[in-house]
């Protein structure tokens, strides 16, 4: 008897509204690990399957236990297990315990930064603005393994695309299923709900991209496309995404910085789709109006207007092979081992194997596939045997035909392979949408064979890699280019798990970071098989951050810290507290480094530089935008040396005034005048006048004495001098505002 939900021990009922989801599920998951801890997970499971647990636990592979790792237990040990949960007391006290440890805390203040539909541009925080989803996202994470970096991801797509869930569409086989993301999202008959999710979120941009062009349409078009199947929508969206790419640099796979690409962009697209233009034409009502000239009104059928769009694309030349193996080279210099290696390249097909999530991240961000998305999901296929038992045993390929347009969704193809021929090697296969191929793909690779006349080189290709004779006339030459694991590769992999587990330890040498993700060499001076491969990412799963690079600011080793962002380390990497590896950065020679290679600056962290005038200036030409949180630059900087009330310090004049050089604003969003309200705060009226002369303020002044009354920085004594200044402009410059305060409000003359 299989073992489906936690109510099938103890015969509870759902609780299915939000937070109380969530604390039933820690509940149910404390009782089951008791239970299972006073009985024994090997008395249970017997060893290898036991051991198999704890060593996905302890990796952070598997977040706790849950009732599928113990559906084949024989109904006596079921009974023990059951009779144990029954024992197993739980009251609020302890629940509170359980909704407030570091992990669920995480999960509960997850917080993105992310663009909302409606252009709200803010930072959400899931237990404030989308409770709704908590249970989810703790499902997420307890049963599917999902890392709370793969959480965040899938928590900034959700809010980006919030109009868009009421008609989300997962796919169930070969199908795309309605499915919303709500209460009852999750399905616990599967194991990849998060998967399914990120899968879903993914073709989201593709439906706003088809939406965008179907809009575009004349009306005879609209209604042919409504009624043609699905294959010439998935063409139609095809060309919308061709268009779409005409705007985007595939080096960056972001729009094009340069203001003539963008301008050839804008021509091409209007090439084809029309553009504003004066009406020539003889009769017409429109004639000698400037009026949206399409030509596409022309096309008497929607697959017309597709064979010639797509016609018209491949006229504007296919760059995409030079900037993707610029790309690809790039890759690989940035992380060696752990890049990609290529397999094949002939008649436009190339083949390669990429060797590592972060290299999946660099080169196939093109894809809507999850295991570019989450590191957890690159595990569940790369990593994961048919069972879900973590392996070292599968490859992932990816298969690029550049005889296509970038935007036919058969230009990328992605195939996991395991080392058993019992499902002919192929453990799944998708295309660029993520569309499973898995059972056409032998017949796609054969037909390219052919039709780019590259068989007898793939053929050979195949042999030299290993592949018997038998096998290539099986699968076809292609194919058998994407080798299985063989046993030397499978003690690398093993070498390479052994190696990441060191490499988020602290106190490590510069020359053993090399030989950890690099390689080095044996005593022989060969290359050292156990050497290499580890990813300079790994998560500590303790500490929840991206170790090495941590480790390096921590201990304030610059050198340290440059070699690992040089091995491709992200600086913007979150801990599950949003703290980045530049918030513990402690010398300006740190901050410089990190600021310089992208890392996002802290309020914290320029605090504690504000007073060093050449590290701010270096933090504002690397591209500081001077009023990052509210103008904080100026807001430190007014702040100045102040300790306390009887210990003011100064203002820190040169790091204010280079800020107000690099374009600081005096004023917020709102219209507010914060820099004078803290110049009042700290009793800064050297900084008031310099305010009023200097830069010709005329309000403001008003506020700032009002705020005076609810902030206690200065002495009652200082306060009111500040409190004179303040008087004195406000009657020169906003007399009739400050006439209409009461007295009442008029706190200076209060006894």
């Amino acid at each position: 008897m299989k073992l489906r939900r936690y109510d099938s021990f103890l015969g509870l009922e759902s609780i299915n509204e939000n937070l109380e989801k969530s604390k039933k599920f820690m509940k149910d998951n404390y009782i089951l690990t008791t239970a299972v801890n006073t009985v024994g997970l090997e008395n249970l499971l017997g060893k290898d399957k036991a051991d198999q647990i704890k060593y996905d636990m302890q990796e952070g592979n598997k977040k706790s236990l849950s009732p599928s790792d113990f559906a084949g237990i024989d109904a006596e040990k079921k009974k023990l297990l059951t009779d144990e949960m029954r024992a197993v007391k739980v009251d609020d006290s302890k629940i509170k315990e359980l909704i407030t440890t570091p992990e669920f805390k995480a999960l509960r203040e997850l917080s993105v930064d992310a663009t909302a539909p409606d252009g709200k541009s803010s930072t959400f925080v899931l237990d404030k603005d989308n409770i709704g989803w908590l249970s989810n996202f703790v499902y997420f994470y307890y049963v599917e393994g999902t890392d709370i970096d793969g959480l965040r991801n899938i928590y900034k797509m959700l809010v980006e695309n919030s109009d868009l869930l009421p008609k989300l569409e997962i796919m169930e086989g070969t199908k795309l299923v309605k499915k919303p993301f709500d209460l009852n999202f999750i399905n616990i008959r599967i194991s990849n709900n998060a998967e399914k999710l990120i899968d879903a979120l993914n073709r989201l941009p593709l439906q706003r991209n088809y939406n965008k062009y179907y809009k575009d349409l004349p009306r005879h078009l609209r209604a042919d496309l409504d009624k043609e199947p699905q294959i010439i929508k998935d063409k139609f969206a095809a060309v919308a995404e061709g268009f779409e790419a005409l705007f985007i640099d595939p080096s960056t796979e972001k729009r094009w910085s340069d203001k003539s690409k963008l301008e050839k962009a804008d021509k091409d697209f209007k090439g084809f789709w029309g553009k504003m233009d004066k009406d020539t034409r003889e009769g017409s009502a429109t004639f000698g109006k400037v009026v949206f000239m399409s030509p596409i009104y022309r096309y008497k059928t929607i697959t017309e207007l597709i064979d010639n769009a797509n016609g018209y694309l491949k006229s504007l030349g296919n760059s995409n092979f030079t900037s993707f193996y610029e790309k690809f080279n790039e890759c690989n210099l940035q992380f060696g081992i752990a890049g990609a290696k290529e397999m094949f390249l002939a008649g436009g097909i190339f083949i390669i194997e990429v060797k590592s999530y972060g290299a999946n991240r660099v080169l196939n961000g093109h894809t809507t596939h999850c295991i570019k998305d989450s590191l957890s999901q690159w595990n569940n296929y790369v990593n994961m045997d048919r069972n879900r038992n973590f392996v070292e045993e599968n490859k992932q390929y990816y298969i690029y035909n550049f005889n296509l347009l970038s935007s036919d969704p058969m230009w990328t193809i992605g195939a996991t392979i395991e080392p058993d021929d019992k499902y002919g090697y192929l453990r799944a296969a998708h295309n660029k949408t993520d569309q499973s191929v898995q059972g056409s793909l032998l017949r796609i690779l054969n037909d390219w064979a052919k039709e780019y006349k590259i068989v007898d080189e793939a053929t050979q290709k195949a042999k030299d890699l290993g592949a018997s004779s038998e096998d290539i006339s099986k699968y076809g030459p292609l194919f058998c280019i994407m080798r299985p694991i063989t046993g030397e590769e499978y003690e690398r992999k093993k070498a390479q798990r052994q190696n990441n587990i060191e490499i988020v330890k602290p106190g490590l040498s510069i020359d053993r970071i090399k030989w950890l993700v690099i390689g080095g060499k044996d005593e022989n001076g060969k290359l050292d098989p156990k050497s290499g491969g580890a990813d300079v990412n790994r998560l500590d799963d303790k500490k929840k951050n991206c170790a090495a690079l941590y480790n390096a600011v921590l201990e304030d080793d610059v050198q340290k810290a440059e070699l690992l962002l040089d091995l491709g380390a992200l600086p913007n990497i979150f801990d599950h507290k949003r703290n980045a590896p530049i918030s513990f950065a402690k010398s300006k020679e740190m901050v410089k480094l990190l600021v310089g290679r992208g890392s996002v600056l802290t309020p914290q962290v320029f605090g504690t530089i504000c007073q060093d005038v050449e590290t701010v200036e270096f933090c504002l030409k690397a591209g500081l935008d001077p009023n990052f949180e509210n103008s904080f630059p100026l807001r430190a900087s007014c702040k100045g040396s102040y300790k306390t009330a009887n210990e003011p310090g100064e203002v820190y004049w040169d790091s204010f005034k280079l800020a107000l050089d690099y374009g600081a604003s005096l004023v917020d969003e709102t219209g507010n005048f914060w820099i004078l309200k803290w110049a009042a705060e700290y009793g800064r009226i050297d900084l008031i006048d310099f305010v009023d002369k200097e830069l010709e303020g005329r309000q403001g002044y008003v506020g700032a004495y009002c705020w005076m009354s609810m902030v206690r920085k200065r002495t009652p004594e200082d306060n009111k001098k500040t409190a004179v200044k303040l008087i004195e402009l406000a009657e020169k410059y906003e007399p009739e505002t400050w006439d209409a305060l009461p007295d009442t409000k008029k706190w200076h003359l209060r006894k």
